[in-house]
């Protein structure tokens, strides 16, 4: 049988492990958002702000937005569980098991997401993510409509800023992806 001393020796670890789980997983998702934020605000400046949509809705920012998230709520979770409820040490274990998991795959996580962040920031990649959710319908829709949402204009800020800085390179190369995406258009709007 667990003496009482046991009990009070796990339990305040597992609560020492939780705290600081959310302790480190708080002030590394602090350093993500800001780092994400300070991209946002170099693109933006550097080329248009209409472009700060292709880092809040990829889906890379909306997935280490949900892992964070989850894993800071898990684990307050069982750390305001275990610290109000008497149940037994043991029914709590595998649950910090799973929380230190997760809390891994999150830290883990986030170089890859601050390698997507600061590959969006060279401008052939916003251009190409850009035009890459274009498509004849939204289009059609927003030529008919009298919207602020031109999904055209965001692309050429960039491209006038390309040319602007003299980058011949990406300003041709960026022309050449409106292309191809407007040979696209127009062949599926007259095959189907």
């Amino acid at each position: 049988p667990m003496g009482s001393a046991n009990w009070i020796e796990d339990k305040n670890m597992i609560l020492t492990l939780l705290s600081t789980l959310v302790t480190c997983e708080v002030a590394i998702y602090g350093i993500m958002v800001s780092v994400s934020l300070i991209a946002i605000q170099i693109s933006t400046e550097s080329y248009s702000y209409r472009i700060t949509n292709i880092f809040l809705k990829s889906s890379n920012f909306k997935l280490i937005n949900f892992i964070y998230l989850s894993s800071i709520t898990l684990n307050i979770g069982l750390l305001e569980s275990i610290s109000f409820l008497d149940i037994k040490i043991n029914y709590f274990i595998n649950y910090s098991y799973l929380s230190t998991n997760i809390t891994l795959f999150a830290i883990l996580s986030t170089p890859i997401y601050f390698y997507f962040v600061f590959k969006l920031l060279k401008p052939l990649n916003i251009l190409d993510c850009l035009i890459s959710n274009l498509d004849q319908i939204e289009l059609s829709s927003k030529i008919t409509s009298e919207t602020k949402n031109d999904p055209i204009q965001p692309y050429i800020d960039v491209l006038i800023r390309t040319i602007t800085r003299h980058d011949d390179k990406i300003t041709i190369e960026g022309i050449e992806l409106l292309k191809q995406k407007g040979h696209k258009i127009v062949q599926k709007s007259t095959m189907g």
